[in-house]
């Protein structure tokens, strides 16, 4: 499970806070 660590992972999680924010910011919007 080696492609788990490394610049995948990070990718990985940058993506994940990328589409948190979006949804956040989307709650605020539409609240």
């Amino acid at each position: 499970m080696k492609w788990l660590d490394g610049d995948w992972n990070i990718c990985l999680r940058e993506t994940i806070n990328k589409i948190l924010k979006i949804l956040e910011t989307g709650k605020v919007y539409y609240a």
